[in-house]
């Protein structure tokens, strides 16, 4: 069973690949998107791990980073509502 993961905190500039080559030095990765309005990024998106041990691994190497002057938040998804956390 695969894992959704809630990532908020992304640079504006971020493209899903860069995204991808973050998350694909720690896990491996199902699928992923950035959330979008128009073209304008909205700093969030959602990857897709492969199971529970994977998730965890990317919580545990990313929840926190820096990029860009911008702190990672990655979490495990909400299925009734992504976005929320808890």
């Amino acid at each position: 069973m695969s894992i959704k993961l809630f990532v908020a905190g992304l640079p504006h500039n971020m493209t899903e690949i860069e995204l991808l080559e973050l998350f694909s030095n720690h896990v491996l990765v199902h699928e992923l998107n950035i959330v979008k309005e128009g073209t304008r990024s909205l700093c969030y998106g959602f990857v897709q791990v492969q199971n529970q041990a994977f998730a965890q691994r990317a919580i545990d190497a990313l929840n926190g980073k820096l990029i860009d002057n911008r702190k990672l938040v990655v979490r495990l998804a909400n299925e009734k509502n992504p976005a929320r956390t808890y």
